[in-house]
């Protein structure tokens, strides 16, 4: 498989090669440097998905019962599909809201975190 050449590659390989073009080359990097940085300080919106996704959080916290169940269970009792209820467990899994296991056959059960009582001495 051939590596890929990138416009980068391409303007460092006209300064070196062609003198009387360096100086272009070199702005061409420099902007596409500058981009790049623009890109990366960028903060980017939630679009209109993930913020409804963002608003299912507590129902389908709410719709996980004491012993756990599969993604589809859950879709079920908050009434969404489930491609959109599993991104949803993911971020909760991340968070520390939720806790995943492997269950019989490989299926994921998602279950509410047990808490930890301590009783005051």
């Amino acid at each position: 498989m051939a590596t890929k050449i990138t416009n980068r590659d391409r303007f460092t390989r006209i300064a070196e090669v062609i003198p009387e073009y360096a100086d272009w080359a070199n702005a061409q990097i420099a902007a596409m440097d500058k981009r790049n940085e623009k890109r990366k300080g960028a903060e980017k919106k939630p679009t209109k998905a993930q913020l409804e996704s963002i608003a299912l959080e507590p129902a389908v916290l709410e719709a996980i019962p004491e012993g756990g169940a599969q993604a589809k269970f859950i879709a079920e009792v908050v009434g969404i599909s489930v491609q959109k209820c599993t991104p949803i467990l993911g971020r909760l899994v991340e968070a520390g809201k939720v806790t995943k296991t492997k269950g019989k056959g490989g299926v994921m059960i998602y279950a509410l975190p047990e808490i930890a009582f301590e009783p005051e001495a």
